[in-house]
């Protein structure tokens, strides 16, 4: 109203507000005081081409299909309509569907669940190749480490980065996580390109965190 109602003020607005600038929540700290509630407006659902841009940033996964020979270039799945997944994610193409949904349905799972495992294929490969000051998602635990500390260490790091929340080593949230990788280390899982163990173990766990329902809504 102050603006003259200036879209352009709105939104530099909203990206300098300290609640868009915070890089992560403390679930416990956030809940309203008078009934215990979150204190937040609530959750919207990502829409497909925000959720190639947070698979890419989580992961350096560009979903990208090479159609040069037919005349089309590099078309991005995420965000185009007739070839990608725009529709089937959710979203719309201003023509044949104009009003976006707003829940998750057995496509926009799918979705989900194949960039996800793609992306986590992509990361775990990756990040064990380089220093821990340049990788993406795991800047603690190395390919050989195995002490359940440092395994914790890293869960801790992978929620704080992929759902900006803070949790204890000995959280419940973290306990599920671990569980999960103890046991994904141990079981053969064809989705992934004959990895080590560790790295096996490790792409479960990624691709888990990335299809939370925390990923498909914000």
């Amino acid at each position: 109203v102050d603006s003259d109602y200036s879209a352009k003020t709105l939104i530099r607005e909203l990206m300098l507000s300290d609640d868009f600038r915070a890089s992560h929540i403390d679930p416990e700290a956030e809940l309203a005081e008078e009934d215990g509630s979150w204190d937040h407006v609530g959750v919207k659902k990502t829409r497909p081409t925000q959720l190639g841009i947070f698979i890419e940033s989580m992961t350096g996964l560009h979903w990208t299909a090479d159609l040069t020979e037919f005349g089309l270039g590099q078309v991005d799945l995420m965000e185009d309509t007739f070839i990608g997944f725009q529709m089937l994610g959710g979203g719309i193409d201003g023509y044949y569907v104009t009003r976006p949904t707003d829940t998750y349905n057995a496509t926009s799972s799918l979705l989900l669940r194949t960039l996800a495992r793609e992306g986590a294929g992509l990361v775990v490969a990756s990040d064990f190749t380089k220093p821990k000051d340049e990788r993406r998602l795991l800047k603690v635990a190395d390919e050989s480490t195995s002490d359940e500390a440092t395994i914790r260490a890293q869960l801790v790091e992978l929620c704080r980065i992929i759902y900006a929340q803070e949790y204890a080593a000995d959280d419940p949230e973290i306990d599920a996580l671990y569980a999960l990788h103890d046991a994904a280390g141990d079981t053969p899982n064809t989705a992934f390109l004959q990895p080590s163990p560790q790295q096996q173990a490790w792409m479960v766990v990624v691709s888990a965190m990335l299809q939370d329902p925390r990923v498909a809504f914000h």
